[in-house]
């Protein structure tokens, strides 16, 4: 019984790590902007360094200039800028190339704020 205890309390610790990540993608006129947050990495410089190289790996190029990544309140957060190439699958993929899951995976969705015009956002 306390097995089952110590394993259900494990799971519930991962399951909030997993969902305190967020990977947003907001299309607009020249492509997709893409912002990532990320509870409890541990290297934030070199997760930066591993996503934007990653990124590079699978064909997103990031727009000159339209690239930020940092710790912000204790949080990793990455902003990006790319053409529509870049797919949800290239940058979760670049995510756990970079990481490994370590801090938890990102499932990235479209914002539909103010995106009339965009396809998926008229379902």
């Amino acid at each position: 019984m306390q097995l089952i205890s110590a394993l259900t309390l494990a799971m519930a610790g991962l399951a909030s790590i997993v969902s305190a990540n967020t990977c947003e993608e907001i299309s607009n006129k020249d492509g997709s902007l893409y912002i990532i947050k990320a509870d409890g990495v541990t290297d934030i410089p070199g997760t930066c360094g591993g996503l934007r190289d990653n990124l590079h790996g699978r064909a997103c190029s990031i727009f000159p200039g339209q690239h930020k990544c940092g710790e912000v309140n204790g949080q990793l957060v990455m902003q990006f800028q790319t053409t529509y190439f870049c797919t949800h699958k290239n940058v979760q993929g670049a995510w756990w190339e970079a990481t490994r899951n370590r801090f938890g995976d990102i499932q990235c969705k479209l914002s539909c704020q103010n995106r009339e015009w965009v396809d998926e956002c008229k379902k």
